[in-house]
């Protein structure tokens, strides 16, 4: 209760939480950790080369896991965005 309280009264100083939800208080409690991958690229490359998630993975589940990942990423990554169809489709002849 009374680290509730402290936590709100802190809160209340730091205008930085009322314009970010609490972000910064994020930021700074994990600066020096190791991030998480932002994209599921970067979430197959950290799988690729962790091995223990890789040794959890029983039989063929990584291979066929990582091949489907991998073609969802490539889907993702060619299919084009209503941004792209704004901004190029009259450059096309």
């Amino acid at each position: 209760m009374q680290k509730d309280v402290e936590r709100v009264q802190h809160f209340r100083k730091c205008i930085e939480c009322y314009l970010c939800q609490n972000m910064c208080h994020v930021v700074r409690d994990n600066e020096g950790k190791e991030k998480l991958p932002m994209t599921l690229g970067e979430a197959l490359e950290k799988l690729s080369k962790d091995k223990v998630i890789q040794d959890a993975m029983p039989g063929d589940m990584l291979r066929v896991f990582t091949e489907y990942k991998t073609d969802e990423w490539e889907e993702f990554l060619a299919t084009p965005t209503q941004w792209d169809l704004d901004k190029y489709l009259d450059c096309l002849p």
